[in-house]
């Protein structure tokens, strides 16, 4: 029994002063835009870390989704991960704001996810291609947004979360959205076009962006992505430490056995 609890005991510091040993990293993308078939480098992303964008390629996921695959490589690894991005129709969302062309937010929205799928589209603004549902952001549409597939060369990776978004539209109109999903209490807002309107979102995992009133017949779209990435990567005495602790544990074994 004494000889377990020392084995235990020696694995529980191994692994103590492995995690003092490596070092987190976070890496932030911001202006992600709709490349609307274009170009691989057509995007206007941004990244705040110690590499960069090698590659961006987009896909169209189920008849109606677009995925990117972005490859984003540093000194010590290269990270990829999907972005996938989902229209939905049919679906509602009320914002506490008033009127419609109020520029405020608050936290009073409320709204339902459509249960219908819609093809993303793409919704030419002057700050570049958007995102949209078809052509825009009608009434009771929804554009869903979430990382999935991720992976690091260099050591390991886990998704933050999405730190910002912009609105964009070109005619003038009044519009309102909410973000999120729920009875109550979630983000939600107003703004007046053809001014870009930028948010930051409330470091949801998966953004969920809800068209609760659309204005005139002028469409409006989602662009300026904005998330964040944290990798972790192992310094090189953690391979050592590995390896004493392997030869520890086989040592320790041999023992009980006796």
């Amino acid at each position: 029994m004494r000889k377990n609890k020392r084995l235990l005991f020696a694995t529980a510091a191994a692994s103590l002063a492995l995690a003092s040993t490596s070092s987190a990293s976070v890496i932030t993308f911001a202006d992600f835009n709709n490349l609307g078939g274009g170009s691989s480098f057509a995007n206007s992303v941004t990244e705040d870390g110690s590499g960069s964008v090698t590659s961006i390629t987009q896909s169209t996921v189920d008849t109606d989704n677009t995925n990117f695959f972005v490859e984003y490589t540093d000194a010590d690894g290269t990270l990829t991960f999907n972005l996938l991005v989902e229209g939905f129709t049919g679906g509602s969302a009320t914002s506490s704001i008033s009127p419609v062309g109020a520029m405020s937010e608050g936290t009073g929205g409320s709204a339902t996810l459509g249960t219908t799928s819609a093809a993303v589209g793409t919704v030419a603004t002057a700050t570049g291609d958007a995102f949209g549902v078809g052509s825009g952001m009608a009434t009771g549409s929804s554009l869903r947004f979430s990382i999935v597939s991720m992976d690091y060369t260099g050591g390991s990776v886990v998704f933050n979360s999405f730190t910002s978004t912009t609105f964009q539209e070109t005619g003038g109109a009044n519009h309102q959205f909410v973000l999120g999903v729920g009875d109550s209490g979630l983000p939600d807002g107003g703004w007046d076009g053809p001014d870009a309107y930028s948010i930051t979102t409330g470091n949801p995992t998966v953004l969920i962006v809800n068209s609760a009133a659309e204005g005139n017949t002028a469409t409006w779209g989602v662009n300026d992505i904005g998330f964040q990435f944290t990798t972790t990567i192992p310094e090189p005495g953690t391979y050592a430490l590995l390896a004493g602790l392997s030869g520890l544990v086989f040592v320790m074994l041999r023992r009980c056995r006796d």
